[in-house]
């Protein structure tokens, strides 16, 4: 297969790459384990990460059970060359919903607040260019580029958050654990805990780009801690500057509380500048996706060119965004994630997987025997 613009991933584009994965699909999903654990919405945080870890370690342990293989390539290794080929197609389906959800969220959110004059879909049109272009120069290019905007979002973020001091209240985080209890902290973890574990399914197609894929599972251990822990940080710090009541009811915890630094009226606005930054990791996230489905569909329909799929797949998922119908979707969107389409992807389909490579093993073991 040709892999024009196809080079290797290093470790430290790996871990960016999670990083602004994770980080930039958290920042509108603050609200969500505020709204369900209240003050409590850290330790939902919390819960979730150790929950994603876990199974990110998995997922990674399968992808080395077979090295340099992605996934279309191990489960037809495993399961056959037709059975093979069911399994990943519930897998191009989530990528590709993802993607349609992302591009929608992102151009329905920017229009809004920065663009409001602008035609949602001309903002959906040039994230789509952006995606296109990135994913088209394979993942190489795409890890550098996480390279750079994936310090100047983190070092950004916790460098804003710490200049509003003035305005913290740390009573309004109180008390801890007691007026919600276990039941509603746990249900404010099961959102955040799906979304990142959706996101962690791609390690199942990136590890084999990896040069070193033996430190796969240590690296992606430091990308969730090093995005989990700075959020928490993040979610402390808005609740003691808006409280649970009105952080709940605030479009975006996250930007709001970048709009309340004032620093002797000198440091200011720095929220734009955050955003900014979002729409870049935003653009990221989409092309990451985009070359993992078409680089996998490639596979599947015995391409020569994957990288022609690019500019089949990126219209279709404008095309889809544009006839969603919006911000009304994402609630049965991720209702049909975190019950349906998780559990088959992040759980049922990679213990089949796991099974079948045990099970491979140890007869392939016993020939030799």
């Amino acid at each position: 297969m040709r892999v024009k613009g196809l080079t290797t991933l290093s470790g430290t584009q790996l871990v960016w790459t999670l990083l602004i994965i994770d980080g930039c699909n958290f920042v509108p999903f603050i609200k969500t384990a505020i709204v369900e654990a209240k003050q409590d919405a850290w330790i939902s945080i919390l819960i979730a990460g150790a929950s994603v870890t876990v199974l990110t370690l998995l997922l990674v342990r399968l992808s080395l059970m077979h090295r340099g293989q992605t996934l279309f390539g191990f489960s037809r290794t495993v399961l056959g060359p037709w059975f093979g080929r069911i399994v990943v197609l519930p897998y191009f389906a989530a990528w590709l919903s993802i993607s349609v959800m992302i591009l929608r969220y992102s151009g329905d959110f920017i229009q809004s607040v920065l663009l409001d004059k602008a035609p949602v879909w001309v903002v959906m049109l040039i994230l789509s260019i952006l995606m296109m272009y990135a994913a088209h120069g394979g993942i190489g290019g795409i890890g550098r580029y996480n390279e750079v905007v994936g310090p100047l979002f983190f070092i950004t973020t916790l460098v804003s958050f710490a200049l509003n001091g003035r305005n913290l209240r740390w009573e309004r985080v109180l008390p801890v654990y007691y007026d919600n209890g276990w039941q509603q902290i746990a249900k404010g973890a099961v959102p955040l805990t799906t979304l990142l574990g959706g996101e962690s399914l791609l390690l199942l197609v990136l590890v084999a780009f990896m040069a070193h894929p033996r430190k796969a599972s240590l690296l992606s251990s430091i990308a969730i801690a090093g995005t989990i822990l700075p959020f928490v940080v993040i979610t402390v710090l808005s609740l003691a500057v808006f409280g649970p009541a009105l952080a709940a009811r605030l479009q975006d915890p996250f930007f709001s509380y970048m709009r309340t630094v004032d620093i002797m009226e000198f440091i200011q606005q720095i929220d734009i500048f955050m955003f900014s930054l979002w729409i870049f990791g935003i653009t990221a996230i989409l092309s990451v996706h985009l070359f993992v489905v078409s680089y996998e569909m490639s596979l599947w329909l015995k391409l020569k060119n994957w990288y022609a799929l690019i500019w089949i797949l990126g219209p279709a998922v404008f095309a889809t965004a544009m006839l969603s119908p919006g911000a009304t979707m994402f609630g049965p969107f991720f209702r049909w994630w975190s019950y349906n389409a998780f559990p088959v992807c992040g759980i049922g389909i990679p213990l089949i997987l796991w099974i079948a490579t045990v099970a491979s093993g140890r007869r392939m073991r016993q020939t030799a025997g």
